[in-house]
């Protein structure tokens, strides 16, 4: 049977792993985050550049 301070050593490090795991999935979802919204602006961007296109062609 574990004796207090090996279930406590054991609580310790589950808890720095666990500490670890949630810093690399925030920063991942951080990164995945700046992409998503990179590639919005850039099909915002390709839609207003048709839609321009398109006025214009219809204007002449």
């Amino acid at each position: 049977m574990a004796t207090i301070d090996e279930t406590q050593a054991q609580l310790n490090t589950h808890e720095q792993v666990c500490a670890f795991r949630y810093e690399s999935i925030c920063a991942r979802m951080k990164r995945l985050e700046s992409i998503g919204m990179t590639a919005t602006g850039t099909i915002i961007m390709l839609l207003i550049g048709i839609l321009i296109s398109l006025l214009q062609k219809g204007a002449a």
